[in-house]
């Protein structure tokens, strides 16, 4: 018996596939988006992990400051590093 994918796995999928297909990234369908920076970040985690299935492992992250003050409830949660992957293949952009 196969176990559903949760909405955040689905929502990943998606993201995924509008990126292979170089689309831009829109706005996720109701039923997938995040209602908390909390889901953001589980949808965030299964990015990676289905980018990293073909890109390699994580080997760094990026740490950016947020443009506007977070307040301490939200400290943990919004100043998380973004995952960075090793690419696996050359980059097929020119840039």
């Amino acid at each position: 018996m196969s176990e559903t994918p949760s909405r955040y796995l689905v929502a990943a999928r998606r993201l995924l596939d509008a990126h292979q297909r170089r689309e831009r990234f829109g706005p996720l369908p109701p039923e997938l988006a995040p209602r908390t920076p909390e889901e953001a970040y589980l949808i965030q985690d299964d990015y990676v992990a289905l980018r990293s299935e073909s890109r390699g492992a994580i080997v760094a992250h990026k740490i950016a400051l947020s443009p506007t003050p977070c307040s301490a409830s939200s400290a943990s949660t919004s100043r998380r590093p973004a995952p960075l992957l090793k690419h696996a293949a050359p980059l097929s952009r020119p840039w």
